[in-house]
């Protein structure tokens, strides 16, 4: 076949464009012109082309994709991650897909070191009827230290910074234990939102208003809820 035909072949079935230099165009032109064997293939024989050379690259995705969660680490960590750390984030999160408890919404997970949870604001409480979210990042030191767990959800509260969303709980800090699960922080914050802790807060203006006028406290915090809470 000449070297003519050879690139109306390519422009013909090609979907990609032309050449644009990203690897998949690159990888899809020389497994093409690897088979280009027979003389004037027709569409099918493309076509099979294509489809054999899409099949190969979903199955090495999937491949690169499971290695990637054992073997290949994000940039934000600093040493390698071992499988006994891998083993349990997914132990968790699968615990907590089948026993998800009431104050919970849901789960959702980026990827295996970047959690999103729902929770729901306590009943009888400003912040009942909301739901929060919660950003949980592990660390290729997990469970040695704790993950760093993030209010996303604009709340006013004396243990929850306003602008970056810190939370202010022992067990995320000196308290926190290797024995401790994801389950026990998300508690000990459902049990914060239950009842601040006014004499360790990180908005201490919040902290004051909560321990001398309760019901102005209340009124702000349930305007914030309505306000923010999805």
């Amino acid at each position: 076949m000449g070297e003519t035909n050879m690139y109306v072949i390519l422009a013909k079935y090609l979907s990609f464009g032309g050449p644009n230099g990203n690897d998949k165009t690159t990888q899809y032109c020389e497994f093409l012109l690897a088979n280009l064997y027979v003389d004037d293939p027709d569409r099918d024989q493309v076509q099979r082309w294509l489809n054999q050379f899409q099949q190969e690259q979903t199955a090495n995705t999937r491949r690169i994709d499971m290695t990637r969660s054992l073997l290949v680490q994000p940039q934000v960590f600093s040493k390698p991650i071992s499988p006994g750390c891998v083993r349990r984030i997914e132990n968790e999160r699968n615990d907590w897909i089948f026993r998800k408890p009431i104050f919970m919404d849901r789960l959702s997970d980026k990827d295996e070191f970047n959690w999103e949870v729902i929770i729901h604001g306590p009943t009888n409480t400003p912040y009942e009827n909301g739901k929060f979210k919660i950003h949980i990042r592990f660390t290729e030191l997990y469970p040695l230290k704790p993950p760093n767990c993030q209010m996303v959800t604009t709340i006013f509260h004396p243990n929850i910074d306003k602008s970056s969303g810190e939370i202010c709980l022992d067990l995320l800090r000196e308290n926190w234990k290797s024995t401790l699960t994801i389950g026990n922080i998300l508690k000990g914050i459902f049990d914060l939102l239950q009842e601040p802790t006014a004499e360790y807060c990180m908005q201490p203006d919040k902290g004051i208003l909560y321990l001398t006028n309760r019901d102005e406290f209340n009124r702000l915090a349930k305007e914030y809820t309505v306000t923010y809470a999805i």
